[in-house]
């Protein structure tokens, strides 16, 4: 399994400018097959032979290939350190900010590691599935008028006397 690490509106190719070793030719044409599939992703636009990543962080996988993407405010420095730290501290933020809600476009199936966004997302799905368990599920009524016999719901005066003063069979 590849594990390719890459800033936002980063570009990636496996020949020309934006080639890196890790990317290879087979790897392309797997993330040009998945966005045939799915044209409105908005993680990522195809260039020539290689792919342009968009303003989301987080963790794509398609086939052997993994990609975490990073926050660009260190992006000039690509460096393994920079991007570690930067790893770092997006972990921390998406701690932080408890708000965040992960985006995904379909189901990975990714091992986990130590200290790996794949994980914090696992946390928080983790979370909110706990948060609907003890809430449960917003649950809405559904907004009906008719006569009754019986009552059920809001009694409204001023529609009721117009309706069973003309029906007075209603009520006998």
């Amino acid at each position: 399994m590849t594990k390719i690490q890459v800033f936002e509106h980063q570009s990636i190719s496996y020949t020309g400018r934006y080639a890196i070793p890790e990317f290879n030719q087979k790897q392309y044409h797997a993330l040009e097959s998945y966005f045939q599939k799915n044209e409105r992703t908005p993680f990522f636009d195809l260039i020539p032979k290689g792919v342009r990543f968009k303003s989301y962080v987080g963790v794509i996988q398609i086939g052997d290939l993994v990609i975490e993407v990073l926050p660009k405010a260190d992006r000039k420095r690509q460096s393994s350190a920079s991007k570690e730290t930067w790893q770092n501290i997006l972990l921390d933020m998406l701690r932080t900010c408890e708000l965040l809600k992960a985006r995904q476009s379909s189901n990975a199936n990714l091992g986990l590691k130590r200290n790996s966004i794949l994980e914090l997302y696992f946390i928080l799905f983790l979370e909110e599935l706990e948060t609907l368990m003890k809430k449960g599920l917003i649950k809405k009524y559904k907004s009906h008028q008719s006569q009754q016999k019986s009552l059920k719901g809001a009694l409204i005066f001023s529609e009721q006397i117009k309706r069973n003063l003309v029906i007075r069979s209603v009520f006998l």
